[in-house]
C-alpha cells in the first residue's frame, strides 16, 4: 500500500510541476505577443508623422539624447520635403502607415522597426521608409536612434 502511496503522491507532483511549466510558457507567450502588438502600434505611431502620438514619442527621445536637433528635423521634416514645401503651417499632412517589419536585435534587448508610410496634402504625396531601434527601458519603450 505504501509503494502505491508513494507512486500517487509523485505522480501528483510531476503533474503539478508540469501545470506549474505550462502556465509559464503561456504567461511568457501572452507577454511577447503583447509586446509585438506595442511595438507595432509605437511604431505606427512615431512613422506617422504628424500625430500627437509621434510628437509626444520624439519629446520623450530628444530628452533623453544629446542630438538636440533631433526633435527639430523629425518635426519640420515633411514640411521641408519638396513635395510639400508649398503647404501652410495650418495644412494637414495626412498618413497611411505600414509597419513593414519589426524584430529583435541581435544582443535580444531591442528591437528594430521598419516602416512604410506614405504622406498626403492637398493632392501632394510622398512615400518615405523610415527605420528606428526601439529599447524597453524603465517600463517604458525608448527610442535610442531613427533614420
Amino acid at each position: 500500500m505504501s509503494k502505491n502511496s508513494a507512486s500517487k503522491t509523485i505522480g501528483k507532483i510531476v503533474s503539478l510541476i508540469i501545470l506549474i511549466l505550462l502556465l509559464g510558457v503561456i504567461a511568457v507567450t501572452w507577454f511577447i505577443g503583447g509586446q509585438t502588438k506595442a511595438i507595432e502600434k509605437y511604431c505606427a505611431a512615431f512613422a506617422s508623422g504628424d500625430l500627437k502620438s509621434m510628437n509626444k514619442v520624439t519629446d520623450i527621445y530628444s530628452d533623453q539624447t544629446d542630438d538636440k536637433s533631433f526633435k527639430h528635423q523629425q518635426k519640420d521634416h515633411f514640411r521641408s520635403l519638396p513635395q510639400f514645401e508649398e503647404l501652410e503651417d495650418t495644412d494637414v499632412i495626412s498618413s497611411d502607415v505600414d509597419v513593414k517589419y519589426h524584430k529583435k536585435t541581435a544582443d535580444f534587448t531591442q528591437w528594430e522597426c521598419m516602416t512604410k508610410a506614405d504622406y498626403f496634402s492637398q493632392g501632394m504625396s510622398i512615400s518615405q521608409d523610415i527605420t528606428f531601434t526601439l529599447k524597453f527601458e524603465g517600463g517604458k519603450w525608448k527610442i535610442i536612434s531613427a533614420e
